[in-house]
């Protein structure tokens, strides 16, 4: 039987993939359909940068290289620290470059404060989406079924091989873990909402290039430390007391950035007009 509480967290897990950055951008503006474009550049911003060009290249080429395959042995005296960097440094890389595209190049005359917090809400929260949303709901569900008695195929989703395999790992795993997976999306939208202003206010501020290089060395050292933390510890909660740190740095960030530039963006005249009575 696969814990109830499991699957009560898994569905609460989806659930705020979905709601934290969609409610957030709702939320942030009493007017969303006007920022609806850079919700969703945000959102491309990590969904071609990882799904479409870095996360296949590392699955389907590099693992035919052989520097590749001696970086990630783990006899190997580089080992944690030499694939930790590669891996927490190509996504900074990919994903700054991804924020700088569609921020730079898509978004120019509409950059602000607040476009940068959108940004980065659409940028999280797509990842949360993608990476943990809806998986836990597809579990969650499937969990329900099983402990039914009831054997639900994910047919087209997951092989048929692999569901026992599935089947064990949803049986055995703690529901500390599955909780822990939750908190640690949540951090790490905090963190892309961050990383996205970062990159807003140095373009704004006409320095663009300084504040690239900090978001690639901040992004990789993140990453880089909790990979390298995860090799000496088995202790979920350690990491993600890790992660809560940086997000508190992060939401610092945001805090003080406030009026590090102007929010000049948004509504057109008329509409403002209205909004403030005239």
């Amino acid at each position: 039987m696969i814990a109830n509480s499991s699957i009560i967290i898994m569905f609460f897990n989806g659930i705020v993939c979905f709601a934290l950055p969609i409610g957030g951008y709702i939320w942030y503006k009493r007017k969303p359909e006007k920022y609806i474009g850079l919700f969703i550049a945000g959102a491309l911003s990590f969904y071609v940068s990882q799904l479409i060009i870095r996360i296949p290249i590392l699955q389907l080429v590099l693992p035919r290289m052989q520097w590749y395959v001696n970086l990630a042995d783990k006899r190997g005296w580089l080992y944690p620290v030499g694939i930790a960097l590669f891996l927490g440094g190509t996504a900074a890389l990919f994903e700054t470059g991804g924020r700088l595209i569609t921020l730079n190049f898509l978004l120019k005359k509409k950059l602000s404060y607040r476009s940068g917090i959108i940004h980065g809400l659409g940028h999280g929260g797509f990842e949360a989406i993608m990476l943990v949303g809806i998986n836990n709901l597809i579990y969650a569900v499937y969990g329900l079924q099983f402990n039914a008695g009831k054997n639900m195929p994910l047919i087209g989703i997951i092989p048929a091989e692999q569901q026992e395999l599935l089947q064990n790992i949803l049986i055995k795993t703690p529901t500390s873990e599955f909780l822990a997976a939750g908190v640690e999306r949540v951090l790490t939208i905090i963190l892309h909402v961050a990383l996205s202003l970062l990159i807003t206010i140095g373009i704004v501020k006409g320095k663009k290039l300084l504040y690239s290089i900090i978001v690639i060395l901040a992004h990789t050292f993140v990453d880089a430390s909790v990979v390298i933390a995860a090799n000496y510890t088995n202790e979920v909660w350690i990491l993600e007391g890790i992660v809560a740190l940086y997000a508190l740095i992060a939401a610092i960030v945001i805090i003080t950035q406030k009026t590090s530039i102007n929010d000049r963006i948004d509504i057109d005249d008329a509409v403002k007009a209205v909004d403030e009575g005239y």
